[in-house]
């Protein structure tokens, strides 16, 4: 006997009695109506379509004038650059990153930074569409990609990596040209664990600490790098060390912004970073992890964790002088600066409602306004029974819940929270992915 037999009988019987009531002039009711209906086959059958109502998570990393850098959600962990107006012609720029540092894949501009496999490196050229390898030294480890800047860590040698020399920078249209080193660092500084944290096609900014810290992540110290000729200009701006990769730094076309450890929003004309800056207290509800900066307005975001965090965490524009909007009442947790002006951030209405956002300076002196540059299509509906997460499906497959199949729930900022907890060995996919660039990032061994 069939194993569906059982299953389809009590269905043969509505649907003949359906019939002959319909011949008898009896109105069925909806409930009937319904079970009456065809029956192809039980795994066909659509039980609860909309049990994922969680927005289909989209971490950005990088967004230009014609396309932008991020990993989706269902893509597989891959990151890769979509083009805004042809989105056929995204470019795959690398798998199993288990990590987003900044700069990683560029800031937006000209070219970008793709790892093809470990140990292939390459810089494609947005303008062409044409690649080049990109050869990693092997007493160095690659930073990050700055506009048409690549910035690297210099090693005591190839065989020690326990010792950071120093940085130094590459342009990525004149592979030949001389590297230019970064100077100006105090005697005293942490070269090892200093991160990069923001910046654009003209500045780094690294956040570092000194040496004899009692913590190896103890930044006490912005450093700020033109990076026309490599000088650094030292800021005293200890930023909470809660996290290594996420820094609440940034960089906008005439500022410079960043959260100290009491929660404080510090401001600076790029022009005179010696000189006075304006303050604003982030309200308690508000992450201290990442910040942004439209205009004189400067972007934040909900404090919110579990898996529907997106759902609950708003994105408010704040001003120095006391001035506060909501511009988003549901978003994700990445502010991602554009090169130019301006920030963007993912965030919408539902899980059906959900879009990338640019947030641009308002013509009136007002809060920012949000421009829509893409719609992200929602996580399609799952087909066959409604099983609980962790109950296997008739495929044999075994459904997971949707926090553990996407990684949500902040998984960004509990990674990054992770590495700098335990001193960046991290995890063994973070490790692997830091050691897929060339070269360690601060580790204490080859």
């Amino acid at each position: 006997m069939s194993r569906f037999a059982r299953a389809r009988r009590p269905r043969a019987r509505i649907a003949v009695l359906a019939t002959t009531m319909l011949a008898s002039g009896v109105v069925l009711s909806p409930v009937i109506t319904a079970q009456a209906s065809p029956i192809v086959g039980i795994d066909q059958l659509d039980v609860a379509p909309n049990w994922r109502d969680v927005p289909r998570q989209e971490t950005v990393t990088a967004v230009g004038p014609t396309g932008y850098v991020h990993e989706t959600e269902g893509a597989g962990g891959q990151l890769e650059w979509t083009d805004f107006a042809d989105p056929a012609k995204s470019v795959p720029l690398g798998y199993g990153k288990g990590f987003l540092p900044f700069a990683e894949s560029g800031t937006g501009g000209r070219w970008l930074y793709v790892q093809r496999g470990i140990g292939s490196h390459y810089l494609r050229d947005l303008t062409t569409g044409t690649e080049r390898t990109l050869d990693m030294p092997r007493d160095a480890g690659y930073r990050g990609l700055l506009g048409d800047t690549l910035l690297f860590q210099r090693y005591a040698s190839a065989e020690d990596l326990s010792t950071t020399t120093g940085y130094y920078l590459r342009s990525a249209g004149d592979p030949a040209a001389a590297p230019v080193p970064v100077t100006g660092w105090p005697a005293d500084a942490d070269l090892h664990h200093a991160r990069l944290a923001a910046g654009d096609a003209s500045v780094a900014v690294i956040r570092f600490g000194r040496t004899g810290a009692t913590q190896p992540y103890d930044y006490t110290d912005l450093g700020v790098v033109d990076l026309s000729t490599g000088q650094l200009t030292v800021l005293d701006a200890p930023t909470p060390t809660g996290s290594v990769l996420v820094a609440p730094v940034a960089v906008g076309p005439d500022r410079i912004a960043w959260v100290d450890r009491n929660r404080t929003v510090h401001v600076r004309q790029r022009s005179a970073l010696a000189g006075p800056e304006q303050t604003r207290v982030l309200p308690e509800g508000l992450g201290t992890d990442r910040i942004g900066l439209v205009g004189d307005w400067i972007l934040a975001v909900g404090d919110a964790s579990g898996t529907d965090a997106a759902l609950n965490r708003p994105l408010v524009a704040l001003h120095p002088d006391g001035r506060s909007q909501t511009l988003l009442g549901k978003a994700e947790a990445e502010l991602t600066q554009i090169t130019g002006g301006g920030a963007a951030v993912v965030g919408g209405t539902s899980s059906s409602d959900w879009s990338l956002f640019k947030a641009v300076p308002a013509k009136d002196g007002g809060a920012p306004v949000l421009e829509k540059l893409r719609r992200l299509e929602p996580l399609r509906p799952r087909r066959g029974p409604a099983l609980h997460p962790g109950a296997e499906h008739p495929s044999g497959q075994r459904l997971l819940r949707p926090d553990a199949a996407s990684g949500r729930a902040g998984a960004h900022r509990s990674s990054a929270a992770g590495v700098g907890g335990r001193g960046d060995e991290g995890t063994g996919r973070q490790h692997a992915a830091v050691r897929q660039r060339g070269r360690p990032y601060g580790l204490s061994g080859p």
